[in-house]
């Protein structure tokens, strides 16, 4: 519909493990996929493939929507079909808390946050692509200005390596320049 978040284009240049990919999709209006470079290879017949494709977002696109359903005072429960150019996956989205942030020794923000869990489901995996990803992690979304839309500022994400922990560090807008780590 007109009020969730679509995407045009998805350009994505990532080095990781020593392997760089690039991946490019772009979308027509009516969330189908109108091209996909590299093409990719996870098994499905060609036909399956672009049929399995329809009405997924770039994994952005996803945490777009999930913001615009806290910010409208909705909750985390949302399922969204991402496609990144190389899986296909949900990214599954539930409430875990609501929680008061205190300011701390990495980060001064300081506020209510509603807590979400992200689950990632595969549902078909490019056998070619041996990196790993998260597969869960927690986000706490708050309001940095009275108002204004919910948005990440924290995350941990659950990956092979360890927890990965990341801070909202900045903010500009509405006349308000934040800079949230401690220092």
């Amino acid at each position: 519909s007109a009020d969730t978040p679509r995407p045009e284009a998805y350009w994505s240049d990532v080095l990781r493990n020593g392997v760089d990919r690039r991946y490019r999709i772009d979308y027509r209006g009516n969330g189908t996929v109108a091209y996909i470079s590299p093409t990719p290879s996870f098994g499905l017949s060609p036909i399956a493939g672009i049929e399995r494709m329809r009405a997924t977002v770039d994994q952005l696109t996803a945490y777009f929507q999930l913001e615009r359903q806290l910010t409208q005072g909705g909750r985390c429960s949302l399922v969204v079909p991402v496609f990144d150019g190389a899986d296909l996956y949900n990214l599954r989205f539930t409430d875990v808390r609501r929680e008061t942030l205190s300011a701390d020794s990495v980060q001064n923000f300081s506020g209510p946050t509603q807590v979400c869990e992200v689950a990632r489901e595969d549902i078909a995996v490019n056998p070619d692509n041996s990196q790993t990803t998260y597969k869960t992690g927690r986000i706490w979304y708050g309001r940095i200005a009275p108002g204004g839309r919910m948005e990440p500022v924290r995350l941990e994400y659950d990956t092979a390596f360890g927890v990965v922990r990341g801070y909202l560090a900045e903010w500009r807008g509405r006349g308000v320049d934040l800079r949230l780590m401690a220092e």
